[in-house]
């Protein structure tokens, strides 16, 4: 299953860029956007998006809710937040960032083989793998072991644990962790 950083999309994804891509017409009027809203028939002015605050309201009786970019996509599309996420990632954020940086905090080390067999046995998706940084190391204190990487609360790396049945031991874990 693949990543989302609902933070940084919220953080990083204009609502008015949202607005335009979902393909909603609406007007101009002093700092906000009004117009008709897609879901319900609450009148030409009943949906409202405050560009300055990232925010929208559905004024609609039958809606009476808002939220930001994230909630607004999922309401129009009727999709869940998380793949609303997901969509907006996707078209507007590209995640193909520079390895370990802020734009892409998951993506592992370069030498990692996520397609490897060792990652594959353990029902991972080479798609999977890659996108959370798990692979096979080919190099390295690891080597011979499928890493699966360990992140702090700001997604900064501070080690791997290493797994592989056929070695001793079969469960390696970076330096202050022990089983």
């Amino acid at each position: 299953m693949p990543y989302v950083d609902f933070a940084h999309v919220r953080s990083h994804v204009q609502i008015e860029q949202v607005v335009a891509w979902l393909g909603l017409e609406l007007k101009k009027e002093g700092d906000q956007l009004r117009g008709p809203c897609p879901r319900h028939d609450g009148g030409k002015r009943a949906l409202v998006i405050t560009p300055a605050k990232q925010l929208w309201y559905c004024f609609a009786p039958e809606c009476q809710s808002g939220g930001d970019c994230i909630e607004l996509v999922a309401k129009v599309r009727q999709i869940s937040q998380r793949d609303a996420a997901l969509a907006l990632q996707a078209h507007f954020l590209h995640p193909q960032g520079k390895t370990g940086s802020a734009d892409n905090p998951f993506k592992g080390l370069d030498y990692l083989q996520p397609d490897h067999d060792l990652v594959q046995a353990l029902g991972i998706s080479k798609e999977d793998a890659a996108a959370l940084g798990i692979g096979y190391a080919t190099r390295g204190t690891m080597v011979r072991r499928v890493l699966f990487p360990l992140r702090d609360h700001r997604g900064k790396l501070v080690g791997y644990i290493g797994i592989n049945p056929e070695l001793d031991p079969p469960v390696k874990l970076p330096g202050k962790l022990h089983l």
